[in-house]
């Protein structure tokens, strides 16, 4: 049943540039800044921010909004919401909250100073915000939302006004934070699936960052730890050894193989990129029109037939891996060989099905297991790989031998000190009646950007 329709409250959304304002009038006594002393004012503000926050053991979290905790479209005549009903200068809209979105807000405000951070005008934001965070509670450290002195196609730390040696950026999208890769938690896109429960892993990663940055935190320190540090030793050896090469994933050349955004981003996960499938262990490939047909693919498909260490993959490998902090087995996202009928030139124009074996493209699932909403309420207090190994322990006993084993986390001491049972999210195949479209199909990652939207409420490009 879709709910009551949501309008925004009349007060504005207030940025971290407004809350420092609001810090340094209550602190002064001097009322607003300057105009002309307002960056060196807000650069000690920040300095000083960050030392309160590290002796109350915070750190900054910076959540994009759209396809990341909520998915908005558009409301045609005569249908109903299948989540909030939201209007925007007089325009319904469906807003769908990702699934355990309060749980896990509650959980991370407890360790973090959360920001939001959207490509979405103010008037879109207000009535998303009515529906997220009606009280205000959550969002401390600021709103960064759309204004005509923005860039719509890219988001920057410096806007947030908080140290970057403390800060996390969660996004479905890559190519808008391309200065602050590093910071970036890369999560699965949300489309409306009811049955997603990336933000249990999300949590679970969030947790284990900010445990692993305050047991290297001493107060005589004269610089704090860098959260990008603990990022790397957790996730920096993941594709330890891979040499990728892209087809249909990214627009790279020569010039643009160092400063994609996704090929910086694959490599702070331990790989390489290159354009020669000969010199490739990993041929990563989106599933689109015209695959069969792809020079790289068959080549790549040829040199498999003969190297058993050589991989040609769906671009949901390389993903799921980014997202889930957990190497992904290739078999599981292997690129099937072509049917002989393939190679008649006059199949050029055939669209595919969706390969079976690619559980995780067809609704942008990449946690199996309990979802969110479906577990205790104190879920988020426990250890989420532990408790997907115990669903799966019931599961081996109702239907017979059991699809996961205990797996040892090695690779970086961070990862070393979580030594528990991982999921293994290739076991298990999660069927929906989703209805949304595939996330990786079309245009994706955006919002209402100043009046401007489609009919699925996107407006941003996604790049890869």
């Amino acid at each position: 049943m879709a709910a009551l329709t949501t309008q925004a409250p009349p007060h504005s959304v207030w940025s971290p540039r407004r809350n420092l304002n609001k810090l340094f009038e209550e602190t002064s006594g001097e009322g607003t800044l300057p105009e002309n002393e307002q960056e060196d004012i807000f650069s000690l503000l920040t300095a000083a921010d960050s030392e309160n926050k590290l002796s109350h053991r915070k750190l900054y979290l910076v959540l994009d909004l759209d396809e990341t905790i909520a998915y908005t479209k558009r409301i045609p005549p005569g249908e109903l919401a299948c989540g909030h009903r939201i209007l925007v200068r007089g325009d319904a809209y469906d807003m769908v909250l990702r699934p355990g979105l309060q749980l896990f807000l509650k959980r991370a405000a407890e360790d973090f100073i959360i920001y939001l951070y959207t490509m979405g005008d103010e008037d879109y934001t207000q009535a998303a915000l009515a529906v997220i965070d009606p009280d205000r509670i959550y969002f401390k450290g600021g709103i960064c939302c759309w204004r005509p002195t923005e860039s719509r196609n890219h988001k920057n730390l410096d806007r947030v006004l908080c140290d970057k040696r403390m800060a996390l950026i969660v996004d479905d999208t890559v190519d808008v934070w391309h200065s602050d890769l590093a910071n970036l938690c890369l999560i699965r896109r949300f489309i409306g699936d009811p049955k997603d429960d990336s933000l249990m892993r999300l949590a679970w990663q969030m947790q284990l960052v900010h445990r692993d940055y305050f047991s290297r935190y001493n107060v005589n320190l004269a610089t704090p730890p860098d959260v990008r540090d603990v990022l790397r030793d957790i996730r920096g050896q993941l594709l330890a050894g891979c040499q990728i090469a892209l087809t249909g994933v990214a627009q790279v050349d020569e010039e643009t193989l160092e400063s994609h955004p996704l090929c910086s981003l694959v490599r702070l996960y331990g790989a390489d990129l290159t354009l020669s499938v000969d010199s490739a262990t990993h041929l990563v490939a989106r599933k689109k029109d015209g695959w069969q047909t792809s020079s790289k693919v068959r080549k790549a498909l040829q040199r498999r037939q003969v190297e058993a260490d050589f991989y040609a993959v769906w671009d949901h490998w390389m993903l799921d891996t980014m997202c889930s902090w957990d190497r992904q087995p290739e078999s599981s996202y292997s690129i099937p060989p072509p049917s002989p009928e393939m190679n008649d030139p006059r199949m050029a124009s055939f669209k595919p099905s969706a390969p079976s074996t690619t559980h995780v493209s067809e609704h942008g699932n990449f946690v199996n297991g309990d979802l969110l909403s479906e577990l205790d309420r104190d879920v988020m207090n426990v250890n989420m790989p532990t408790v997907m190994a115990r669903k799966r322990a019931r599961e081996s006993q109702q239907e017979g031998p059991g699809v996961t084993s205990k797996i040892p986390i090695t690779g970086t001491t961070s990862r070393q000190k979580l030594a528990c049972e991982k999921p293994s999210f290739a076991s298990e195949i999660m069927d929906s009646d989703n209805s949304y479209p595939n996330p990786f199909m079309g245009v994706a990652g955006g919002a209402l950007l100043a009046g401007r939207d489609s009919t699925n409420g996107c407006s941003a490009s996604h790049s890869a």
